[in-house]
């Protein structure tokens, strides 16, 4: 009885001691075309001919909103075409128009496509939800080609 208390306050206090301890963030720096300073938590948001010119700012804490919601899925389609077409304003626009199309099909057959399947295609494609859609038919299919259905 007596160690089993021990134990318990010696759990909690370890628990307490983790969360006393601040967490660090990766802040990254970098510099538009325009000359403008862009700040952000997350490497994927500096466009790609940026990302080896940004610079990692050690040291800074996370400012978090506990309220602030993930980004919806039409603002990651928008990125993802915004960042492959940049000044294209027509292709963002069909970009954005067959995501979505993509996006809303995944959804919709999502207890259709096999989990491994589907974690493998969304690690390889990330947010191009045209690819995502394309690997798991081809995955599927050829799965049913085996026979391992």
């Amino acid at each position: 009885m007596f160690f089993g208390v021990v134990l318990k306050t010696i759990a909690l206090t370890v628990c307490c001691l983790f969360l006393a301890i601040p967490a660090q963030a990766k802040v990254y720096k970098w510099v538009d075309e325009n000359g403008k300073t862009h700040f952000t938590d997350r490497a994927d948001k500096i466009p790609k001919k940026k990302r080896d010119k940004s610079e990692i700012i050690k040291g800074v804490k996370p400012l978090t909103n506990s309220h602030s919601k993930p980004p919806s899925a039409r603002q990651v389609i928008k990125e993802h075409c915004v960042e492959k077409w940049e000044t294209n304003y027509k292709m963002i626009q069909f970009c954005i128009k067959n995501q979505e199309k993509a996006y809303n099909e995944i959804q919709q057959n999502q207890n259709h496509w096999d989990t491994k399947i589907s974690k493998s295609c969304t690690k390889k494609w990330e947010t191009n939800y045209r690819m995502i859609l394309f690997c798991l038919k081809r995955q599927e299919k050829a799965k049913r080609e085996l026979g391992m259905r």
